[in-house]
């Protein structure tokens, strides 16, 4: 015997159910009216907050410039470099200068308004200082070594300024992406 279904209690059931369930007698908003009060939004970022990823975003253009200061390298610098002695001296202390820079705004960091933020701080304060302090004494030795020792410094300072790396993660805080949107120094990424 095959077994029917009778729908049509069943739908009618269904309508009484959500008719009676659905009335009240506050009326409802359109849905368009309704304030959101979800807690997956983040609030807007603060002035200090937009601040904060601002800075970040600075720093990350500085050392990127910091790495690429070795283009301006010459080739007789190594081939000859007694005779490029000030402008080596004058390179590296740039770098240093350049760096000493980052240093001051890596400073302005903390605290940090942003959970994970202090990561990031630490990231760059365990890459920028050991670097400055290289770039420092590269300097001190290209002025007084002899002709070799300057070629070397110079090629060890090369090498320092295109291979390091900040691996700083990204704050956990969902806020800190709309920040760095809203940063000019980070042009809307």
């Amino acid at each position: 015997m095959i077994a029917q279904i009778r729908w049509i209690p069943v739908v009618a059931a269904a309508v009484l159910v959500v008719t009676v369930g659905c009335s009240s007698a506050e009326p409802v908003a359109p849905p368009e009216n309704r304030p959101t009060t979800s807690s997956s939004t983040p609030p807007p970022p603060n002035a200090e907050q937009t601040a904060w990823a601002g800075t970040v975003c600075g720093i990350d253009r500085a050392l990127l410039e910091v790495s690429q200061t070795v283009k301006v390298v010459e080739p007789g610098w190594t081939s000859a470099p007694a005779a490029h002695r000030d402008r080596i001296v004058a390179f590296l202390t740039d770098v240093d200068t350049k760096l000493r820079s980052v240093q001051q705004q890596v400073g302005k960091l903390t605290p940090a308004p942003f959970t994970g933020g202090d990561a990031v701080v630490a990231a760059y304060r365990g890459v920028v200082d050991p670097l400055q302090a290289k770039i420092t004494e590269y300097a001190a030795e290209a002025a007084v070594f002899p002709p070799k020792g300057i070629a070397a410094v110079l090629q060890l300072a090369h090498l320092e300024l295109v291979s390091f790396s900040v691996r700083a993660p990204d704050p956990d805080d969902p806020g800190y992406k709309r920040a760095r949107q809203l940063a000019p120094n980070c042009g809307g990424r």
